[in-house]
């Protein structure tokens, strides 16, 4: 299978920041990243700490992605009717309360289970309204020439910032001072909620949220219920017409399953055999460097198939931090989370800006939010069994399975004839 690419000049195209809507986006997006790089490594050791089991650390994660799923829908109904900048505010406000909360609870000295899944919720639910509209809100702003750019240049920021943001996490987490790591969170989450607010005066008040004043989608009748159904009912004929994106949600569905394994395994893996907190500290900036690396070529690379190539690249390399982590060596864990971070980050900046040229604006956000549900629900099932899957199985099986259902669940899509020919242009210039 050939995959025509063509590497632009490594002088960035910086098209998209040209235009002030963008640029007070991307400055948003990439601040509030530093915040969210030092959450990880803290909750999985705080959470540790408090509840000392792996399944505690599951039912908060959990809780985080069942909330981020089941809002989702309801954030593509929103974004698609309403200004979609205001709803970004909206979920970045939301957040920046739930992390100064935890902040102010840890503080405090207390820390108990219910507060970390009372948090998490609240931040979930605010993330399943922030996805669908951004996506819907890039979609408008950023021309069609310009879209892969803007898309992977928001990447690039999120990943640079967040190489050290692990390793920070780590360090501030073997001292217990946790407080201080969701107070810096949630301070972020302020200071790209004072961005939106600039650019809602900016771009004023319309249903794409970009600036575009006009009539916003037809209403429809009935009681919220009703409303509710049928339009994630046109946003899944939408989808419906779109067939390959079914290969896409499948794939992103069963990829976050092992990553949710992987998610809570990890830090017990590494507490028993890595060297602790900072071993897993230095895998997550690993794999931050990757996203970085990854996000760079989405940047510069032109593809003639998006698909082909993020497919591709995450069936390779998406497998082998299971298998790095079965084999219990710190610098393979190490060298695998950077490949499969950079292919994930890769992928997903080829696979969004598809589906950006390929549905309509009036159900963007739907068709995100939908992708959202489908993805993220899966999650929580990885995170709650993982620990009775592992005891079951043995934890090295375990890995090795994960391996290999990686491998099939990317490369499976290139089967479809759909994804393959879908987006053949030639390379942009």
């Amino acid at each position: 299978m050939r995959v025509p690419l063509r590497v632009a000049g490594w002088v960035p195209d910086l098209g998209p920041l040209r235009d002030r809507r963008f640029r007070l986006f991307f400055t948003g997006q990439a601040v509030s990243a530093l915040g969210d790089a030092l959450i990880p490594v803290a909750t999985a050791f705080a959470v540790l700490r408090i509840a000392r089991g792996g399944f505690a650390l599951g039912a908060v994660l959990a809780t985080l992605w069942v909330c981020r799923a089941l809002s989702s829908p309801v954030g593509g109904v929103v974004a698609d009717r309403y200004d979609r900048v205001r709803v970004m505010l909206a979920s970045e406000c939301a957040r920046a309360a739930a992390e100064g909360f935890l902040a102010v609870v840890l503080l405090l000295g207390h820390g108990h289970l219910w507060e970390f899944l009372a948090s998490v919720a609240v931040y979930g639910l605010a993330s399943g309204l922030f996805g669908p509209a951004s996506m819907g809100f890039l979609q408008k702003a950023v021309a069609e020439e310009h879209r892969q750019v803007g898309n992977a240049a928001v990447a690039v920021s999120q990943s640079a910032i967040a190489v050290v943001g692990p390793a920070l996490s780590g360090v501030v987490a073997a001292l217990g001072a946790y407080f201080v790591v969701y107070g810096a969170d949630a301070l972020t989450f302020v200071f790209s909620a004072l961005c939106l607010i600039r650019l809602a005066r900016l771009v004023g008040v319309g249903p794409a949220g970009n600036g575009d004043v006009g009539e916003p989608p037809a209403v429809v009748q009935g009681t919220p219920v009703r409303r509710l159904r049928d339009e994630l009912g046109q946003g899944l004929q939408a989808v419906r017409g779109h067939s390959w994106l079914w290969f896409v949600f499948n794939a992103s569905a069963f990829t976050n399953l092992c990553i949710a394994v992987y998610f809570v395994l990890g830090p017990i893996v590494a507490k028993s055999t890595l060297g602790g907190v900072a071993a897993w500290g230095g895998i997550g900036a690993s794999a931050a460097s990757g996203a970085l690396v990854g996000s760079v070529l989405a940047l510069r690379v032109r593809l003639r198939s998006r698909q082909i190539g993020a497919y591709l690249a995450m069936g390779a390399c998406v497998p082998l931090p299971f298998a790095a982590l079965a084999s219990g060596k710190l610098v393979l864990v190490v060298v695998a989370s950077l490949l499969s971070a950079a292919s994930v980050s890769f992928g997903v900046v080829m696979l969004d800006t598809a589906v950006q040229g390929s549905i309509e604006p009036d159900v963007i956000a739907r068709v995100d939010s939908l992708d959202s549900l489908t993805s993220f629900l899966p999650m929580p099932v990885g995170l709650l069994s993982a620990v009775a899957v592992a005891s079951a199985l043995g934890m090295r099986s375990t890995l090795v399975g994960l391996a290999c259902l990686a491998a099939v669940t990317n490369f499976l899509p290139l089967l479809s004839a759909g994804v393959r020919n879908l987006g053949r242009s030639r390379p942009e210039r």
